[in-house]
């Protein structure tokens, strides 16, 4: 497959280019950073089992005197095992397949005009590319689902997508949906997810404020005790939540949760919305007359949210080399990944 910038919109002249870097492109709406909401395992490399302990059993009675009869005491434990699988973003350009476009003005000279590192045109694409693997990374750990099918394949993944670009691990939805079925009282059913309907499943003003309550009150002890617990929200919900705020004439109040996120607050407990769910929803879980579950909010930690990385530097890292042979630049990346859910008892999932 080709490497290129699609300028198929563009007319132009030589006189009119200065240089291909002062393009600009769509910008890729971030959601909040990964590491503001979950904790990044670094140096994970192979399967590797993680302990974590709980608290101990019962303790404390009438005092026997001497010589008593001694008490059993377990403290208990549980463990995720990290399952790092590798990932890699393979891509080659050729010179030639910037023939009659923009790029022509980009390219090199005499014997070097197929070497198009360093060049303004492969800056862009470098750019452009750190962007979808920032969406690679928030798209495998929250939607991955090894199993995942096409539509055609009686699955709810889009036909016009191919699996292998979800079913690298299973992500913490899926693991989410598991625990759920497990443990109904950790779900909140949004009734506006099971319209017919892509209007019918709207989120309905009047009804968010009940659905948040839900999430924070169904939630375990445990959790609701834990200092700086978070909602995490489709755009959907949040929207519709500041529209409830409107609607009963309460001005939002907004917390600075991270370097240019500002988050509303629900009983203390900030919103945070994320919207990159929401535009992979529509445009991977398109279902025909439905999207698959497009309002979304979970209830827990950080610390309840676990990411596995071979290396940090691998999430950002290009490798970018001209290949004299084949007259090829080749563009590489790739690393280790996995998401787990660190204690699947606490959270509460709003679908």
């Amino acid at each position: 497959m080709a490497t290129k910038i699609d300028t198929t919109l563009l007319t132009f002249t030589s006189e009119q280019v200065r240089a291909i870097g002062d393009m600009t492109f769509d910008a890729f709406v971030k959601a909040p950073e990964v590491q503001a909401t979950c904790v990044i395992h670094d140096n994970v490399v192979f399967n590797r089992e993680v302990a974590f302990f709980g608290v101990g059993g019962i303790v404390g009675s009438a005092a026997q005197g001497c010589n008593p009869t001694y008490d059993s005491y377990v403290v208990g434990t549980r463990k995720i095992t990290w399952e790092p699988a590798e990932w890699q973003v393979p891509l080659a350009l050729c010179y030639k397949d910037l023939d009659n476009t923009l790029g022509v003005y980009s390219r090199k000279t005499g014997i070097a005009i197929a070497d198009m590192v360093d060049t303004d045109y492969m800056n862009v694409i470098v750019m452009a590319l750190t962007e979808s693997l920032k969406e690679f990374f928030i798209r495998v750990i929250w939607f991955g689902d090894k199993l995942i099918e096409n539509i055609t394949d009686a699955g709810v993944l889009v036909n016009t997508c191919d699996v292998k670009y979800f079913n690298l691990i299973d992500g913490l939805f899926k693991q989410m949906d598991t625990q759920v079925t497990a443990n109904a009282e950790q779900g909140v059913n949004v009734a506006e997810n099971e319209g017919v309907s892509k209007v019918a499943q709207a989120m309905v003003v009047a009804n968010v404020q009940g659905y948040l309550s839900k999430l924070i009150f169904n939630a375990p002890l445990e959790l609701r005790g834990m200092a700086n617990n978070f909602i995490l929200c489709t755009q959907t919900i949040y929207d519709a939540y500041y529209q409830s705020l409107l609607s009963d004439k309460i001005t939002p109040m907004y917390q600075n949760i991270l370097d240019g996120v500002e988050a509303l607050t629900y009983l203390g407990v900030p919103i945070i919305p994320m919207p990159l769910w929401d535009r992979l929803i529509k445009t991977y879980f398109d279902q025909g007359a439905t999207y698959l579950n497009p309002n979304r909010a979970l209830y827990t930690n950080k610390e309840v949210l676990g990411v596995a990385v071979d290396s940090l530097s691998s999430l950002g890292e290009i490798d970018v080399n001209y290949d004299k042979k084949s007259k090829l630049v080749l563009i590489d990346a790739g690393g280790m990944l996995d998401a787990k859910l660190q204690n699947p008892s606490l959270f509460t999932y709003e679908v």
